[in-house]
């Protein structure tokens, strides 16, 4: 049977949620002298005693309240046995309360299941923390096995993720939420070129949908006072204000005063290996176009002209698609 010291340093080696319980002062007739003492858990008594009866049911009761509550400060209280507690003895006590939150092991992820992850695991699991390694190698071996599940067994399969490419990739029906609510479903070419719902457009993609505010007078669209025309040949629109929406990869670099063109100043050109990517400002926005070698070459701070109103841009309002 392991001692009450022992019992208290397994609470402390674990992170757990206790009381100790000490009874500092005793007058009178008392059923316990001081110095004893109790360990008190949320599921009760585990060790000791402070006199048993009512006076250490009490006394646990106090103590679970502590542990339910979140209190961390050491607090006294002063009983008397006959008024406070309802015993017959006349005598009064002392106890002292120290209470010990629980702190839980610390979270580890690694990424990786190489030669060097290998070697952490085995010194890290002794340590107190819930060790996860994610081996991304593994996530796709899940992901074609249950394709080869659902093409075999044909079961509708939910798949709930965070990592756009993997649902893109993955399913045959995207639904795209946010704040509690589904905002589009559809297959991925759907989502990508055709968001019904701004956030679709900014989610979806990388770099996500470019927004602009235009204005539409129900025949054409204005942009940052300059004329843009219309999306599509005898398109009707909405009139008032308007969210254009258009994708970088549908961003062109054009002849000044093409239609459908703002002129930009070039801010910054990104090289991510099979393409560039062009960030220009008008008028405080910033509009991205994935471009590849042959659209030429701008210094940075130089005037472009940008065709964004297109065939595939999109018009919102109260960030739902009307065009």
């Amino acid at each position: 049977m392991p001692t009450f010291y022992e019992q208290l340093a397994a609470l402390e080696r674990e992170s757990a949620a206790f009381v100790l319980v000490v009874l500092v002062d005793a007058l009178g007739s008392t059923p316990q002298d001081t110095g004893a003492k109790m360990l008190v858990t949320p599921a009760g008594l585990l060790a000791g005693t402070v006199g048993g009866g009512r006076v250490e049911a009490q006394a646990i009761a106090l103590a679970q309240e502590l542990l339910a509550t979140g209190a961390t400060s050491p607090r006294f209280v002063n009983w008397s046995l006959k008024a406070d507690v309802g015993m017959t003895c006349g005598g009064s006590v002392k106890l002292y309360f120290e209470p010990h939150a629980a702190t839980g092991p610390w979270p580890l992820v690694i990424f990786g299941a190489g030669h060097v992850v290998q070697a952490l695991v085995p010194v890290l699991l002794p340590l107190p923390c819930t060790l996860t390694v994610i081996d991304p190698h593994l996530k796709w071996q899940l992901r074609r096995k249950l394709k080869q599940i659902h093409n075999e067994l044909k079961l509708t399969l939910i798949y709930v993720t965070h990592d756009q490419v993997e649902a893109l990739t993955f399913a045959q029906q995207v639904v795209v939420m946010t704040r509690g609510r589904a905002v589009q479903m559809g297959p991925a070419a759907e989502l990508f070129e055709r968001p019904s719902h701004s956030f679709v457009g900014y989610f979806i993609g990388s770099p996500g949908m470019n927004f602009l505010p235009v204005r539409s007078d129900g025949n054409g669209l204005q942009c940052c006072g300059m004329p843009l025309g219309q999306p599509r040949a005898g398109q009707s629109l909405p009139a008032g204000d308007l969210k254009l929406g258009v994708r970088p990869e549908f961003v062109e670099r054009v002849a000044p005063h093409s239609p459908g063109a703002l002129p930009m100043v070039l801010k910054q050109v990104q090289d991510v290996g099979t393409h560039f990517i062009w960030s220009a400002a008008i008028d405080g926005h910033i509009v991205k176009a994935r471009l590849d070698a042959g659209a030429g070459s701008t210094a940075l701070g130089e005037t472009v002209w940008f065709k964004v109103l297109g065939e595939k841009s999109c018009l919102y309002r109260n960030e739902e698609i009307v065009a």
